[in-house]
């Protein structure tokens, strides 16, 4: 598969998505929240578990 094919799956997937997302923008609103809550609290123990950067750990858990 060359890379123009490729280019195409992905714009026509990318335009099915879309199309999804619009058909139920509240259900769609939801999900990205939680996917981004989640992230978020990823990153946060991510942050504090960082036994490599003890300065980063203080910082991190100062700015909580």
């Amino acid at each position: 598969m060359g890379g123009m094919e490729k280019l195409k799956a992905a714009w026509s997937k990318g335009k099915e998505w879309a199309g999804v997302a619009r058909s139920n923008p509240a259900r769609t609103m939801k999900l990205l929240s939680a996917v981004s809550g989640a992230l978020l609290i990823i990153g946060g123990i991510s942050g504090v578990i960082n036994i490599f950067n003890p300065l980063g750990i203080v910082i991190s858990i100062y700015n909580m």
